[in-house]
């Protein structure tokens, strides 16, 4: 009985001795950061770093290596008011036309209040979006100066045993921050932080939404002593989802910086529009971001625009959506738009790409009960989706488990019959290794699933990408007339294929002999293909308000060297013209000669595209002066305004037309 009440005593003082154990370890490691009052401090923190994203979720396969970009970042947060401003230099991937000669890198700035992001560009502010404000809570929680803090915090922190990292052991503390459950190791010879881990879902973020209950770890390294008085660690190193995310080094640290007001402030409209209405990623409506309206772009086929392009086949035994895009909440709205539109119920879905908002929606198809058309090399990261932990916020396939039907496509898959019989294709290229073409023979149509997009300079994004498909097409001999993918509208196939040789006209892999004049002109006249074709259009005087329709038809002619274009207004207007585009190789220039019904001849000359606007300026004979600006809007949409010069470099608006490409 003594042995007994002794082993009693001693339990019971471990006990207390083990309640004790978390503060011990926070104030060590306060400590040997500087001490607890140096932390509490901290009021404002200002850094500038250099560093490295892994593009996980848009390279060319799960596993790696992936696309990288290197960025310059300076940020300042206001720790006391929950303040942020981001400025970030993008170098790499996340640049703009990293596949040509970058000449600089891609800069923006965000300012963070609360829950309110806005983005500054050109001196004006737009609401930025719903998805920074998640990531600008942990970085308030988790950065160093508040990570001992936020822990200390926490009602539930507990001791876990000690785990050996890297060689060293760890004291290891567990607590829930927000709801998401947190795990922080601290270095048990130096009482300094050495990661912490935390998992939570992100409704809000569209990259990391498909995967529900998101694991993450933050890891500090290169421990500096700041002027301050703290040790601070210089380097950062993110992981979410097991996979390498962000790396950076801070190169510039300021520990109560004089903080200017008005930068770190989201102006008060934005704010008050936005403040408390963060929406859900599933939440989306269908076609936000859209072009426009959905369309038949062959009979049974309806083209669905927005942010990411749906669309909807009708077959004899059903109806076939193609794409599971953007999120569950999404991808249910594609399904009873299907249905609703058909009025049959939808038998397959096509997922053809393994990008992460790609696939976002397949969690939604396998819980309907809809078998999934996939790559084989996709099912990996597809069964990973489907397994991925959906506590925190559950969907439907969460609540209701259901096994995957999934179709693997291993090589030309035929689906369906008659004219709407759909062939699937794997790519099977450098770029183009885990996607997959659908092609309808009967309709001559050609999805390009997510290879290549626009690049919104008139342009596509990029040469090579094209290259690939063009390639997939030739060595299938299919007969192609309209193409469309996930960012971009039916397009004619011969706009890329034009595109292209003038890349490569321009462009030369190795020195070439100079072009003869007409050999230049055939080049620089391909950047013109955009407007081959038949276009509609409807628009106003925009000082009288009244509507004014017209109809255009551009076409290629000299062999390629000229485009010719024909106006015609539609009655009551009574305006027709003909029109000559060439391009002037000695003087480097395009140049243009319009002829009218009412005896006119007036001369243009243009330098080209330029961020997807072309001017054509008239020469100075032509008083008052004269400019034709053509805005290129989607691949099959434009804006056109005729417009007077008024006092000087003035120009006013005579007319203005919206156009629709209604054939190639």
């Amino acid at each position: 009985m003594k042995k007994l009440a002794l082993l009693l005593i001693l339990l019971s003082a471990g006990s207390a001795g083990q309640a004790g154990v978390p503060s011990t370890y926070l104030a060590a490691a306060m400590a040997a950061m500087g001490g607890e009052s140096k932390l509490r401090g901290i009021t404002a923190i200002e850094y500038r770093a250099v560093g490295t994203r892994m593009m996980v979720e848009q390279s060319e396969r799960p596993s790696g290596p992936y696309f990288i970009d290197h960025f310059r970042l300076h940020e300042i947060r206001d720790l006391g008011r929950q303040r942020t401003r981001i400025e970030q230099a993008d170098e790499a991937y996340a640049a703009d036309k990293w596949w040509l000669d970058q000449t600089e890198p891609s800069s923006g700035t965000t300012i963070i209040n609360d829950d309110v992001s806005a983005s500054l560009s050109a001196g004006k502010y737009a609401f930025g979006g719903n998805f920074l404000e998640q990531d600008n809570q942990e970085q308030f929680a988790f950065a160093p100066e508040r990570l001992l803090q936020t822990a200390a915090a926490a009602p539930d922190l507990r001791v876990l045993p000690d785990a050996v990292l890297h060689g060293m052991r760890h004291h290891v503390l567990a607590f829930t921050w927000n709801g998401a459950p947190c795990v922080l190791s601290i270095n048990a010879l130096t009482n300094l932080p050495w990661s912490i881990q935390w998992t939570r879902a992100y409704p809000y973020q569209t990259f990391l939404n498909p995967w529900g209950d998101v694991t993450s770890s933050l890891t500090f390294n290169s421990w500096t002593l700041e002027p301050y008085g703290v040790s601070y660690p210089r380097e950062w190193t993110y992981v979410r989802l097991g996979l390498p995310d962000v790396q950076l080094a801070i190169v510039s640290l300021k520990i109560n910086p004089t903080l200017n007001d008005p930068e770190l402030a989201v102006p008060a409209d934005i704010y008050a529009a936005h403040h408390e209405k963060l929406r859900w990623v599933n939440a989306i409506p269908l076609g936000l971001g859209g072009s426009g309206p959905p369309h038949e772009i062959a009979p049974g086929i309806l083209f669905y625009p927005g942010g990411w392009n749906v669309a909807f086949v009708k077959q004899a035994a059903g109806t076939i959506v193609i794409e599971a895009p953007w999120s569950t909440g999404y991808t249910q709205q594609a399904l009873d738009a299907a249905l609703k539109w058909s009025r049959r119920p939808v038998t397959a879905a096509i997922t053809t790409s393994d990008s992460w908002p790609h696939i976002a929606g397949v969690r939604q198809a396998v819980a309907r009960g809809i078998p999934v058309y996939a790559l084989d090399l996709n099912i990996p990261i597809l069964t990973r989706l489907i397994r991925a932990p959906h506590r925190q916020i559950p969907d439907l396939l969460a609540e209701h488990p259901l096994a995957p039907n999934f179709r693997i496509v291993r090589s030309d898959t035929f689906v369906g019959s008659g004219d709407n019989r759909l062939e699937i294709v794997p790519y099977r290229s450098a770029t183009g290794e885990r996607q997959m073409l659908i092609y309808f023979p009967a309709r001559r149509l050609l999805y390009t699933s997510d290879l290549f997009s626009g690049d919104g300079n008139g342009g596509w994004f990029t040469p090579q990408y094209l290259k690939e498909m063009i390639g997939a097409v030739e060595r299938r001999h299919l007969a192609v007339e309209t193409i469309w993918g996930m960012h971009y509208d039916p397009t004619p196939y011969q706009t890329v294929i034009d595109y292209e040789r003038g890349f490569l006209a321009e462009s030369p892999a190795t020195p070439q002999p100079q072009p003869t004049g007409s050999q230049d002109a055939a080049a620089q006249t391909a950047s013109l293909s955009y407007f081959l074709g038949r276009w509609e259009c409807d628009g106003s005087f925009p000082a009288s308000g009244k509507a004014i329709s017209s109809t255009m038809r551009f076409e290629s002619d000299l062999d390629g060297s000229a485009v010719l274009k024909h106006h015609d207004d539609v009655s009551p207007a009574s305006y027709h013209a003909v029109e000559a585009w060439t391009y002037n190789a000695g003087q480097r220039h395009f140049a243009a000669a319009v002829t009218d019904n009412f005896g006119g001849i007036r001369e243009f000359t243009s330098d080209g595209w330029s961020d997807g606007v072309l001017v054509w300026s008239s020469a100075p004979p032509i008083t008052p002066a004269q400019q034709f600006v053509y805005t290129r809007l989607t691949g099959t949409s434009m804006r056109v305004d005729w417009q007077v010069a008024h006092n000087g470099p003035t120009y006013v608006v005579g007319d203005t037309l919206s156009c629709k490409k209604m054939s190639p």
